[in-house]
């Protein structure tokens, strides 16, 4: 599926890679969740099934729900398959690297990486 870059939201204009937190596409409550499980951007959203997102805490069938057809009103959409790994290994890299302010080593990364506890 080939996605947009933009979505003119009139007053707003939403791109893929643009922080969750900087518009007002998810209630709070949903926002939170992902936030803090390193979805902080609608590209990393669209990275993840339904079923990934159920794994999330504080996510239900109804914010599931919510965040589907807020997705689908921009014209984008969860994937229906996704290498489990590769998104969580992605979410762990996004969730290191907004707490750190200086170069880090490969191994002190891996040692952040390893030590996070995420639902999946």
């Amino acid at each position: 599926m080939d996605l947009p870059d933009r979505i003119d939201l009139s007053t707003n204009q939403l791109h893929l890679d643009n922080f969750l937190k900087n518009h007002n596409l998810f209630s709070k409550q949903i926002t939170n969740a992902l936030v803090k499980q390193g979805i902080v951007t609608p590209r990393i959203l669209i990275m993840h099934t339904a079923k990934l997102l159920r794994n999330i805490e504080n996510l239900g069938p109804q914010l599931i729900a919510d965040i589907i057809s807020v997705l689908a009103k921009q014209g984008w959409s969860l994937v229906e398959t996704a290498d489990e790994r590769y998104v969580t290994l992605t979410r762990r890299l996004i969730m290191v690297f907004s707490k750190v302010n200086r170069p880090l080593s490969l191994s002190r990364l891996t040692q952040m990486v390893n030590s996070l506890t995420m639902s999946h």
